[in-house]
């Protein structure tokens, strides 16, 4: 009985630490703002819709707006739902510290999708995303 417990265990750590290393650092973004943008787009949406694939979802685009002392990172992207394939849209709003332009830092996040789902968006999950993005 403990042995396929504490398999299960390691199992999940490794996963979930796989997935922290897919998370993209606003700290490291590189030099293509855009790609950047989109794989921050994708794991937002594949956050807040955990059933979603890479293949699920569509980038559409993005705008970056100063807001006082903080920037406005908005981007649209649409997915494919995996029970229906309805395609639905999914609107993601960021607030970014741009103060250090080599490290930017984000303070929040809003998602938001036309899907009208029972069991809705996963936007704790989402919230969680601020700290691995900060990294």
């Amino acid at each position: 009985m403990f042995r396929p417990v504490c398999g299960l265990a390691l199992l999940v750590l490794f996963a979930g630490s796989a997935w922290a290393e897919d998370i993209p650092s606003f700290k490291n973004r590189g030099p293509d703002e855009k790609a950047f943008v989109e794989k921050v787009g994708r794991t937002v949406t594949k956050t807040a819709r955990s059933s979603l694939r890479d293949a699920d979802i569509k980038f559409i685009n993005y705008d970056i707006k100063p807001d006082g002392a903080a920037h406005n990172l908005r981007m649209r992207l649409e997915y494919k739902g995996r029970a229906t394939g309805t395609t639905y849209v999914s609107d993601i709003n960021m607030k970014i510290d741009q103060s250090n332009k080599d490290a930017w830092k984000v303070l929040g996040i809003q998602y938001e999708d036309n899907n009208k789902s029972p069991v809705g968006a996963n936007t704790k999950n989402v919230q969680a995303l601020v700290d691995q993005f900060n990294r």
